[in-house]
């Protein structure tokens, strides 16, 4: 906590657009999302349950599809070369399974982002659409794996080795560890 993480994300922001504000940044504080009616106030709910998917209509409005009557215009032009920062806030807090059955079934392997829209004719039912989310940029934070990190820093800076050895030798200890599953976040439920 308190190392900058969140703070990166609002100055990758600064440079891309001049400043972290919507349109062009938006944060969502993971632990909002813990249950699947929370998840609809993020991800665009299925047709017939309610919810308003503001992550999607973060990319719906920045292609001239506003969400509900006539909602704006949202985070840039088809052809702006750096879309919206979006952070979403340590992500251990949200529920479970939040990566695997919301955010990555959001956004599909084409770069897209799904979500229905009233029929315009008012007949019953939804249609589905399909934002592109290309040029967005993704930062999801975590303090999953702090006191994992803290206790191989220590290890590895200990006796006096160069700072860049030390760092080196963590990158290389996380990265396998993490991705090997042999760190589990315990986060409280």
């Amino acid at each position: 906590p308190g190392t900058g993480k969140t703070y990166l994300a609002e100055l990758i922001a600064t440079a891309a657009h001049g400043r972290a504000a919507p349109p062009h940044y938006r944060k969502f504080a993971m632990q909002n999302y813990r249950t699947d009616e929370d998840l609809w106030k993020l991800v665009s709910p299925p047709c017939g349950i309610k919810g308003e998917g503001a992550f999607a209509a973060l990319f719906a409005g920045a292609h001239g599809e506003g969400r509900e009557k006539g909602e704006g215009r949202g985070a840039r032009a088809a052809s702006a070369p750096v879309g919206p920062v979006v952070v979403f806030d340590e992500i251990e807090e949200a529920r479970r399974d939040f990566m695997t059955t919301a955010l990555v079934n959001a956004i599909d392997h084409r770069g897209f982002v799904e979500y229905t829209l009233k029929r315009a004719d008012g007949s019953d039912g939804c249609d589905t659409r399909h934002a592109p989310t290309a040029g967005a940029i993704f930062v999801l934070t975590s303090n999953c794996f702090l006191d994992e990190l803290a206790e191989v820093w220590r290890r590895h800076a200990a006796g006096g080795r160069p700072h860049a050895d030390a760092y080196e030798a963590t990158r290389a200890e996380m990265e396998r560890r993490i991705f090997t599953d042999a760190i589990p976040c315990s986060r409280a439920d």
